[in-house]
């Protein structure tokens, strides 16, 4: 990891953010990428809500190996991320990451899609935890000579 203070801006930087773009692979080799609402915690880890009706989710069931990228309008600022998605099972984290995500999905005037979409058993809302194996910024309005990609992980 490089320094803590390129850690803490590069958070503050992603916590400002409420978009991505995720991507997964589907059984049949296709790629395929959405737009998802995320948040993230201070150990880099990401967090998104789909239900299981959804191509991602069916994807990650067969390969949980994902990327995102965030990014900004017309301005030279990304994220790029890669990992590995896994569904929260656990019921005091799912109801953690849930109010989380509801923050955000709220604080848009529009209604997010996955509160569009009618629940029942067969269309439950389910959470899942990316863990990132790689990570790399582009800020080219860093102030502090950063300009181009840095490593954030590995």
């Amino acid at each position: 990891m490089v320094d803590l203070n390129l850690k803490d801006r590069f958070l503050a930087f992603v916590k400002s953010k409420k978009v991505a773009v995720l991507s997964t692979v589907s059984s049949s080799n296709q790629p395929m990428s959405a737009t998802i609402y995320f948040v993230i915690d201070d150990d880099l880890n990401f967090y998104f809500m789909t239900k299981a009706s959804t191509r991602k989710y069916k994807n990650l069931q067969a390969n949980k190996e994902v990327s995102l990228v965030i990014g900004t309008d017309n301005v030279p600022i990304t994220v790029q991320v890669q990992g590995k998605a896994e569904r929260i099972e656990d019921h005091d984290e799912f109801a953690r990451r849930t109010e989380q995500l509801k923050n955000v999905f709220f604080e848009n005037k529009f209604i997010a899609p996955i509160f569009q979409l009618e629940t029942d058993e067969q269309n439950e809302v389910l959470i899942h935890k990316i863990t990132p194996s790689w990570i790399r910024w582009l800020d080219m309005t860093d102030e502090n000579d950063h300009k181009g990609f840095i490593q954030i992980l590995p």
